[in-house]
């Protein structure tokens, strides 16, 4: 089984007025499509554009493997997983899997070595229900009020609006004070079974993460997830874990 691009279309889906999601369109010679998403925020036109290049150089080329992309594309070192170029990749080697799982009869997550599921478990992020409201506790209670009545069991915010980096142990918890609020909040309004996500988007520094987190177990929360920085912390976030 191969796979030869031969059409492309680039959608953009307008979600709110401060968020859009991206989208590829890839279709090969048999006519076998699939969809991709490839949003990086600001920079997601750039991707398109590369995207667009890396596909008009790979041409009408049958590709037989992921390994065969790169080779096409002349890449031969490590790319950084921040980066436009390894975005614009990842979306064309998504495109070539589904299209050669889709090819082969098979899904998507078999074609990867997975197991199939008949159900998986969702979790509902109310973060873009509250982009037109003041975000207060009340508004973020009410959106999870609303996940819930919508069938979700598990809920996720980020309610640290207030925290910004540098921070310090002895004074962190006066600039997430309001976010440990909203997170309180949502526990009282949906009760003890469901469960909250709290994303804290790496506000949080290696000395002051455990501090919050001390607070967020009191209201059972279901994770903490990236109070600092993966990419740029790796080590950090390593000693950081043991204290929580």
């Amino acid at each position: 089984v191969s796979v030869n691009f031969c059409e492309t279309e680039f959608v953009r889906v307008y979600v709110t007025a401060r968020t859009s999601w991206y989208f590829v369109i890839v279709t090969d010679k048999d006519q076998v499509e699939t969809v991709v998403e490839f949003t990086k925020g600001e920079k997601s036109l750039e991707v398109a554009a590369m995207i667009q290049a890396m596909l008009e150089r790979i041409g009408k080329a049958n590709i037989k493997s992921e390994k065969s992309i790169h080779e096409l594309l002349g890449i031969k070192n490590p790319i950084d997983g921040r980066s436009i170029k390894a975005a614009a990749i990842s979306a064309i080697r998504s495109a070539f899997s589904h299209i050669e799982a889709l090819k082969r009869g098979v899904p998507l997550v078999e074609y990867l070595g997975g197991e199939f599921r008949q159900r998986i478990p969702l979790y509902g992020n109310i973060n873009r229900a509250l982009f037109a409201t003041d975000r207060t506790p009340s508004d973020f209670a009410r959106a999870a009020e609303n996940a819930v009545k919508r069938g979700f069991t598990a809920l996720k915010c980020a309610p640290f609006d207030e925290v910004q980096r540098p921070n310090l142990a002895k004074t962190v918890l006066s600039t997430a004070g309001p976010g440990i609020e909203r997170v309180a909040s949502i526990r009282k309004a949906v009760g003890d079974e469901i469960t909250i996500l709290v994303d804290c988007h790496s506000r949080f520094e290696e000395f002051t993460a455990h501090v919050v987190a001390e607070q967020l177990e009191k209201l059972s929360i279901g994770w903490f997830e990236e109070p600092l920085g993966p990419n740029n912390e790796p080590e950090e976030l390593k000693r950081v874990l043991p204290r929580i």
